[in-house]
């Protein structure tokens, strides 16, 4: 009963989220994309990428829509954010390691 309660009430999280971000980005889960900030007019949203990120030449990414790919420079997409959304925060998760 335990496990079916943990179950239930993550079930119950995962809902509120998706519906949040429904609301804030305008996507469906599995639709989840850097794209969507475009539709955070409150700029509520505070995004973060992994600096080893900009070591690849190209990255695929869903737009709005987990039915097609686009694929973009990651300079690219971050100078996309920055003109539409506002500053990306960059991070090293490799110093977040256990």
């Amino acid at each position: 009963h335990a496990l079916d309660n943990a179950i239930r009430n993550n079930v119950d999280k995962l809902d509120k989220y998706a519906e949040y971000l429904k609301d804030l980005m305008g996507i469906e889960p599995g639709s989840v994309s850097p794209f969507g900030l475009v539709n955070d007019s409150q700029k509520k949203v505070n995004f973060y990428f992994d600096e080893a990120f900009l070591k690849f030449e190209i990255a695929n990414f869903h737009p709005l829509v987990n039915t097609a790919t686009v694929s973009i420079a990651p300079n690219s997409l971050i100078d996309f954010i920055e003109k539409f959304h506002k500053g990306v925060n960059m991070i090293k998760m490799s110093e977040f390691k256990k």
